[in-house]
């Protein structure tokens, strides 16, 4: 299964020590039946198409798939924290964009 390290801009402390590194694991299937996709799309008056983040599903995430205690993620820098997001979100969009490859080869 897929995984990305974070190296964390500062050492979150734990009962165990200092954590410098943290794990974050792809999402299992049973995981995104449960807790659906931690995005939405929206259209702007002009067409377009955006994403946006939904804030609640997103934890759902990060609490299964970091491999840090939920208490502890609060000592997380904003720029740690982002960098486990965009982590989990790369996960969706590399999957999709699988997925959409797969879709588009010829069948034999």
């Amino acid at each position: 299964m897929p995984k990305v390290t974070i190296a964390l801009e500062n050492p979150v402390v734990t009962h165990d020590g200092d954590v410098r590194i943290v794990t974050v694991r792809e999402p299992k299937a049973r995981e995104l039946f449960e807790y659906g996709e931690p995005f939405t799309h929206a259209r702007n008056p002009d067409g377009t198409i955006y994403s946006i983040e939904l804030d609640g599903v997103m934890k759902k995430y990060i609490s299964a798939c970091v491999d840090l205690d939920e208490p502890f993620l609060a000592q997380l820098t904003l720029s740690d924290g982002m960098a486990i997001k965009d982590a989990i979100l790369g996960f969706f969009t590399e999957s999709r964009l699988k997925n959409s490859v797969k879709s588009a080869m010829p069948s034999s």
